[in-house]
């Protein structure tokens, strides 16, 4: 059996109950479960395919929350944010993240890119 953690959402001020610590409950993140577990997945899946071009891979944080990951090799640096779903939606649905991303100051080498998995369709790949 999963261990479960409590918490308060930060949304709402509701407690909840879940299989992690940084997740809220699904009435107010509108996601469930299965759906962050596939998000955290495909993560993986494009960290390790740009460590096989090559790259060093990284999760962002603190300033640089707005992606997801980022890569680096000796020529430039990529700022992928990566979003998987089940329906059709394109970049523009994303416009509150491209508008995150596009705040964070990279160097002049740099890309800002969003990576999005489409079910059983494959990535699609968007540089801002």
């Amino acid at each position: 059996m999963p261990k479960t953690y409590r918490g308060t959402c930060p949304l709402c001020g509701k407690e909840y109950v879940g299989v992690s610590p940084r997740f809220m409950h699904k009435e107010c993140c509108g996601m469930d479960s299965a759906r962050i577990k596939m998000g955290a997945r495909k993560e993986l899946q494009a960290k390790k395919e740009l460590e096989e071009e090559g790259y060093y891979v990284t999760k962002s944080g603190g300033s640089l929350g707005a992606f997801d990951l980022i890569a680096i090799n000796e020529k430039i640096v990529r700022a992928i944010q990566v979003k998987s779903t089940k329906v059709n939606l394109g970049v523009k649905k994303y416009s509150k993240d491209i508008r995150a991303m596009k705040e964070v100051k990279l160097p002049n080498n740099s890309t800002r890119e969003i990576w999005i998995w489409k079910y059983k369709k494959g990535w699609e790949k968007h540089k801002l």
